[in-house]
């Protein structure tokens, strides 16, 4: 027998189980033994329902929840739900706890709440003043909710499985035969050109994140600097090194830690001084992009885009690769005489490694600084009003954001940036 996801929530609201602390630890964590309300039959997870043991639609690994799981609800299905709506495990449970079972309200809160506002609005709604007034009897239920959520507070959904406590099966392989494609591609040396090696490193973290999305840690606690960082320092290749000093050449480290710290001097160096740079750096980076995101913004906000063709006959000479097919199906090419050439993602696709003459802003013929034309800019950026200073604020933006970013992690990573991600809400 299977059940829905939600019937199980109810029934686990109306036999007060959410009000118990080891219904949370079995169905929030990977229990090693059969426990009251979950157990393993097979390979199928169990929840006790109506004094049977049945599996949950779509759940086939443990735990039984977590708290981004979606759940789509239909209008009036509990008191507090005055619409259709889609929401998740998390919130529908808090909802049903503090809501309603803790003030009998029915508004439903469908978005990432502060639960102590909550609990400054039931403290203001206790005087017999209010425009709402709550009975004291909550005080008893509320100091229930303390004495159950407290110790569980600390507690993460799931921190680790076997599977990304070891080494990726086939990553091995997988990272040789990469390594040796580029080097076919680009030359021995293709870790001195920054870009080409953050390709590598990219198709490498894609890989990886692949092996990992079934896995019930993914997007979890195997998400954000875990992933990104330490995952691939520890697996793909420790990457770039922090300079002392800007004289220093730029060095790659492209073993990961799980080869060991490398023998050459100067790179063991450079690894400890990646480890040693200090706040005071990174806040001086802090205050330096933030200057030039303000310059980037004054210097552009003016420009304007005209429809006519500049007449350009200069371009730029590009090197088609995967990550930048979308970007030049929005620009204009040049073919002998032709500068007005246009192609879809599929041409560009059967041509990777090629090179073909693209227009840009740079070599536009209209007033150097205040005007451009649009087959110099492309077709997404001329039809959107102040679609260069927007431009200018993302990138200011980012620069702003990763020296913040800094100050707990270093991580250096190809920005692609689509006009069609970029200009989406315009």
């Amino acid at each position: 027998m299977s059940i829905r996801l939600i019937d199980y929530l109810d029934y686990c609201f109306t036999k007060n189980y959410v009000l118990k602390k080891q219904w949370w630890l079995e169905v929030y964590t990977q229990p090693k033994s059969d426990g009251v309300y979950v157990r393993v039959s097979g390979d199928i997870p169990m929840v006790e329902y109506n004094n049977e043991w049945v599996s949950i639609d779509g759940i086939k690994t443990l735990p039984i929840l977590n708290d981004y799981l979606q759940l789509k609800i239909k209008k009036g299905h509990r008191v507090t739900i005055n619409e259709d709506m889609t929401t998740t495990v998390g919130r529908y449970i808090l909802n049903y706890l503090f809501i309603e079972w803790l003030t009998g309200d029915s508004k439903y809160i469908n978005k990432m709440t502060n639960f102590k506002d909550i609990a400054t609005d039931i403290f203001k709604r206790l005087s017999p003043n209010a425009k709402n007034p709550l009975s004291y009897d909550i005080i008893d239920k509320l100091g229930k909710l303390v004495y159950l959520l407290r110790p569980l507070s600390g507690f993460k959904t799931v921190s680790l499985t076997e599977k990304t406590f070891f080494k990726p099966d086939g990553l091995d392989e997988f990272r040789k035969r990469t390594y040796e494609k580029y080097v076919k591609n680009y030359g021995k040396d293709f870790t001195k050109d920054k870009t080409i090696f953050l390709m590598y490193e990219q198709e490498l973290m894609k890989w990886i994140k692949d092996y990992y999305k079934d896995d019930p840690t993914f997007d979890i606690t195997m998400a954000g600097k875990v992933l990104n960082s330490s995952v691939k320092k520890r697996y793909v290749s420790y990457g770039i090194l922090n300079k002392m000093s800007p004289d220093e050449p730029d060095r790659v480290l492209i073993t990961p830690l799980s080869e060991g710290y490398p023998k050459d001097k100067e790179m063991i160096a450079g690894v400890n001084n990646a480890t040693r740079q200090g706040s005071a750096g990174r806040g001086i980076e802090t205050q330096t992009t933030g200057v030039v995101a303000k310059e980037l913004i004054k210097a552009t906000h003016g420009f304007k885009i005209k429809l006519h063709d500049c007449g350009t006959k200069e371009g730029f000479n590009f090197r088609i690769e995967e990550p930048f097919v979308k970007v030049l199906t929005d620009l204009y090419l040049i073919e002998g005489k032709n500068t007005q050439v246009k192609y879809d993602e599929e041409w560009f696709r059967k041509r990777i490694g090629q090179t073909v003459i693209v227009r840009l802003p740079t070599t536009c013929k209209e007033r150097p600084g205040d005007v451009l034309c649009k087959y110099c800019v492309g077709d997404t950026i001329s039809t959107i009003e102040g679609a260069i200073g927007l431009m200018a604020i993302n990138a200011g933006g980012d620069g702003v954001n990763n020296s913040l970013s800094k100050f707990h992690d270093t991580i250096l990573e190809l920005k692609n940036y689509t006009t069609d991600v970029m200009f989406r809400d315009y």
